[in-house]
C-alpha cells in the first residue's frame, strides 16, 4: 500500500502554531524595521529579511518531509507477508496476508491487510485493513451484513475481542419484539 507524498506535515504546522507568540512579533518587528529604513536602503532590508524567513521556512519544511518519509519507510518495513496460516491475537489469518508486527510486544500484530475479504472468525468476513487498537481487540470492516453471535450486524465497522468474539458492531435492520 503506497501512501501519498506528504506536502506540509501536520507536525510542522502544529509546531508553527505553538510558537506563534514568537513568529508574529518578529514578523511585525521585521515589517516595522523595513518600513522605517525604506528611505535609507530603498526597502532592501525588508526584502532581504523576507527572503531569509522564506529560506528558513523552506529548510524546516524540507527537514520535516525527510523525517516523515523516513518514518513512513520504517513503518512499511514492518509490513511482511504471513508465511503460513495462523491464528494471532484472535484472528484466523491466511498465508500471504500482509501484517505489521508489534516490535514492543513480540508475537503480536499491529495491523493485518485482508484485501477483498477473509473469514477471521466463524461467520465474520472482514475486508481491508484491521487494526489492533488496544490490548483486548481489533477494529475492522465487516464485508457484508452478517449474523454474529445472534446479532445482525450491518456491513461496516466492527470491533472484535482478542478471543475472536464480537465486541461491537452497528446493528442492521429492526429488532423484533421491541
Amino acid at each position: 500500500m503506497q501512501f501519498p507524498e506528504p506536502t506540509l506535515t501536520q507536525e510542522f504546522l502544529a509546531g508553527f502554531l505553538e510558537v506563534w507568540r514568537l513568529w508574529v512579533p518578529l514578523l511585525l518587528l521585521l515589517i516595522w524595521v523595513g518600513w522605517a529604513t525604506r528611505r535609507w536602503w530603498g526597502g532592501r532590508l525588508l526584502l532581504l529579511s523576507l527572503v531569509v524567513l522564506i529560506v528558513f521556512a523552506a529548510k524546516v519544511t524540507l527537514r520535516e518531509r525527510t523525517r516523515e518519509r523516513a518514518t513512513m519507510d520504517a513503518w512499511n518495513k514492518l509490513r511482511v507477508p504471513l508465511p503460513q496460516v495462523a491464528r494471532i491475537d484472535g484472528l484466523q489469518l491466511a498465508a500471504g496476508t500482509m501484517v505489521r508486527w508489534n516490535k514492543e510486544r513480540e508475537g503480536h500484530l499491529l495491523t493485518a491487510e485482508l484485501g477483498t475479504g477473509q473469514e477471521v472468525s466463524p461467520g465474520m468476513v472482514l475486508v481491508g485493513e484491521v487494526d489492533h487498537l488496544w490490548d483486548e481487540g481489533w477494529r475492522g470492516t465487516l464485508a457484508k451484513e452478517s449474523v454474529l453471535r445472534g446479532w445482525t450486524c450491518a456491513a461496516g465497522k466492527v470491533d472484535i475481542h482478542n478471543s475472536g468474539e464480537l465486541s461491537w458492531c452497528v446493528l442492521a435492520g429492526r429488532l423484533s419484539g421491541i
